[in-house]
């Protein structure tokens, strides 16, 4: 059971950091251009999954 529950803790960071990589692309191959606060959002996604890879 302990295997399960950090295996989980090494997918979640993936899993979030999927929604930074989708704007991105969104970004680089749509030409979307996301607002300030948009950034904003994204930057705290992206800040939240190295907090979550990021072993103490």
């Amino acid at each position: 059971m302990g295997t399960t529950a950090s295996n989980a803790s090494q997918v979640a960071p993936v899993d979030k950091l999927s929604v930074v990589l989708v704007v991105l692309f969104a970004v680089m191959f749509l030409g979307e251009r996301p607002s300030g606060r948009e950034w904003a959002g994204v930057a705290m996604i992206a800040g939240g999954v190295l907090m979550l890879a990021i072993k103490r």
